[in-house]
């Protein structure tokens, strides 16, 4: 997929808060607040300055204003995206991103943006619920893993469940068609997708520790990691050369 590819190659990270030239308003500053101008110019150098002096939160009002008047503005929704990523506020900086993305899909600083954001957007536990009542999407992360030495004897499964995730839906839906085969299920009158992922693992000089976990990170760009899924097991000590087999399943609610 073309998005996930161009994110594996995006290096360097910006934040785009180009509004026009700066002015000096800070003798006006509570006349222009106030007056509400619809003057896109005058929007443009409010914002400015308050992105400038750090008050993220006070801009947000100006910038919907420029966002109602030309949703696709590029320069509004990624100044509104950074806004929200310096409140912490990653996963609707990242929508930001993404819609800006979609307009201008080649864009690279804001590619790096996405990746950046994504490698510091928290992992959130699942709940395993799958009551009726549940809103989350993702209901639950499983894992199993199977050791072999090198003769191709089992030395040891692991099956743990109840891992964490990363809470973007717009990227787990894209790691989702990329990587993951899927199946409908149905679980006490709910349809479910059951998301399954096979890959295998090598234990080298890099790697020859005990497990006790694993992460799945389809990106690894410089010094991000964007970590989507990630799960603690019982550990496993393996010796050189062992090969793991490691089967993900994800279990979403059907839409």
């Amino acid at each position: 997929m073309i998005f996930m590819k161009s994110l594996l190659v995006l290096v360097s990270i910006s934040i785009i808060l180009l509004f026009g030239t700066a002015h000096s308003i800070s003798a006006q500053d509570s006349t222009l607040i106030s007056s509400e101008p619809e003057n896109m110019s005058e929007l443009n150098s409010i914002i400015t300055k308050l992105l400038k002096e750090e008050r993220y939160e006070e801009s947000l009002f100006y910038l919907d204003k420029i966002l109602a008047i030309e949703p696709n503005n590029i320069k509004a929704l990624t100044s509104k995206a950074a806004a929200f990523s310096n409140m912490g506020e990653y996963v609707k900086a990242l929508e930001l991103y993404n819609k800006a993305l979609s307009i201008d899909k080649y864009n690279a600083e804001i590619g790096n943006e996405i990746v950046n954001l994504l490698s510091k957007t928290p992992i959130i536990p699942v709940s395993g619920s799958y009551d009726k009542n549940n809103d989350e999407s993702i209901i639950d992360v499983q894992i199993r893993a199977t050791v072999r030495n090198t003769s191709g004897e089992l030395v040891a499964v692991i099956e743990d469940s109840h891992g964490r995730y990363l809470p973007v839906s717009f990227f787990t839906d894209q790691v989702f068609d990329e990587y993951f085969e899927k199946e409908i299920v149905e679980i006490n009158d709910q349809k479910f997708e059951v998301l399954t992922y096979e890959t295998m693992q090598n234990i080298t000089e890099e790697n020859y520790a005990i497990t006790s976990g694993f992460t799945f990170s389809p990106i690894k760009s410089g010094s991000h990691e964007v970590v989507v899924f990630h799960i603690y097991t019982a550990n496993i000590e393996t010796e050189m050369d062992d090969e793991i087999f490691i089967e993900w399943t994800i279990v979403r609610k059907s839409t």
